[in-house]
């Protein structure tokens, strides 16, 4: 995993980048979005509807991406940055197609708490929080591993805000 780097000027418009930001139910996906699009950057929650499908899994349907509209979205974006949140089993087989992965996490307790004081209604029963912390448990680390960034979102979200777009505003990988 590389540091954030430090803060600098860009011009977004001309610069592309494609940052994706993962992490567990909780972590704060949908909140540094709400706060980027404020910024003027382009965003898309793949948990709202239209990017999700199900697939069969032993433990019931399993959400994953439209790999499909995720791959058009990718070569529609020509200019600016552009963050995507989302966290599905199928994710990884895009990460070749952005220029960063950063996962955002947190302690479980905090998880836990923010779960039960948000609109998404995934984390307000018990059997749910008991999920989030099995999940995180077993999915963490596999995110963990293939992110570029980690940024643990204990702090301030306009911190957040910040080292993301400090990530998008850095050159671009060349290969992943």
């Amino acid at each position: 995993m590389t540091q954030v780097p430090e803060t600098k000027q860009h011009d977004t418009e001309s610069q592309r980048s494609v940052v994706l930001v993962t992490g567990m139910s909780g972590t704060g996906k949908s909140s540094a979005l709400a706060v980027l699009a404020r910024h003027g950057h382009q965003t898309i929650d793949t948990d709202e509807p239209g990017w999700i499908i199900h697939s069969h899994a032993p433990d019931g349907p399993e959400p994953i991406w439209d790999l499909d509209k995720v791959r058009a979205l990718l070569d529609r974006h020509r200019t600016g940055w552009l963050f995507i949140a989302g966290c599905v089993a199928n994710q990884r087989a895009l990460y070749h197609r952005f220029d960063a992965v950063v996962l955002l996490s947190a302690p479980v307790d905090i998880l836990l708490k923010r779960v039960t004081d948000r609109a998404n209604p995934f984390g307000s029963t018990s059997d749910d929080r008991a999920k989030i912390g099995s999940d995180l448990a077993a999915y963490e680390p596999l995110l963990r591993a293939g992110a570029d960034h980690e940024i643990v979102t204990t702090t301030p979200i306009t911190e957040v805000v910040a080292a993301l777009e400090q990530i998008a505003g850095a050159s671009p990988r060349t290969s992943r």
